[in-house]
């Protein structure tokens, strides 16, 4: 994945008119952090609980040892504005460490009435049906997933709806910034005069499936997308 001082490489799905629609964010993070950052960013009445974790290996981001759990975009209070609901992944998730791993795979699962979960596999760690290249792959066999949503009384599924998929890389902004020293001004002129900076920052995506399940609109079972980079 896209490395380098600066970079804020991301893969995430959004609905239209968003928040309203909903945004997925499976990938996400800055140049400097270790992890992978999973978010939620939502209308209003979507709100997680601290408990869900047990049914997760990454942690609720927090601020102050009170987490962030109104997934709502414009949530205002305290402890979350603008923020969405975020998930930390395990560390090695993320830009260097991924990369040294020899990389690995991302996975979403979204059942649209019941929850979203996110796997963050790393060489050698991923689940033999997709290294084998299943066209019945089993979320049900790969363990504990770095973040799972449930989905209902907490949070509708109608939160979520005609999700479109985009990579991009983004370059400093205010959260990038915060990872170069002298800030904003500073991480601009590294992006504007030290291209030996980027010479890791490209995607290499050796593919992208998505499967549907018996009756949805999606089909049975096998890759109704596919694509290679």
């Amino acid at each position: 994945m896209p490395s380098g001082n600066t970079t804020w490489p991301s893969w995430w799905f959004q609905g239209p008119n968003w928040p309203n629609n909903g945004e997925i964010d499976v990938l996400e993070g800055v140049y400097g952090m270790n992890y992978n950052l999973i978010s939620l960013h939502t209308g209003n009445n979507c709100t997680m609980q601290q408990n869900y974790s047990t049914y997760f290996n990454g942690t609720w981001v927090d601020s102050g040892n009170k987490p962030y759990l109104s997934c709502y975009q414009y949530a205002n209070s305290t402890n979350t504005t603008n923020q969405g609901c975020s998930v930390e992944a395990p560390k090695g998730t993320f830009q260097d460490a991924f990369n040294a791993a020899g990389g690995g795979v991302f996975a979403l699962q979204w059942d649209r009435n019941n929850y979203i979960r996110v796997w963050n596999f790393i060489n050698p760690n991923i689940p033999d049906d997709i290294k084998n290249n299943s066209t019945n792959p089993n979320p049900d066999t790969w363990g504990i997933p770095s973040a799972h949503i449930p989905l209902g009384s907490n949070c509708s599924p109608s939160h979520f709806n005609n999700l479109s998929m985009t990579f991009d890389i983004a370059f400093c902004g205010g959260w990038a910034s915060q990872y170069v020293s002298g800030g904003e001004a500073a991480c601009e002129n590294v992006l504007l005069n030290d291209p030996s900076q980027f010479s890791e920052a490209y995607w290499l995506i050796n593919y992208v499936k998505v499967f549907g399940k018996p009756g949805d609109s999606l089909g049975t079972y096998y890759p109704t997308c596919q694509f290679a980079c």
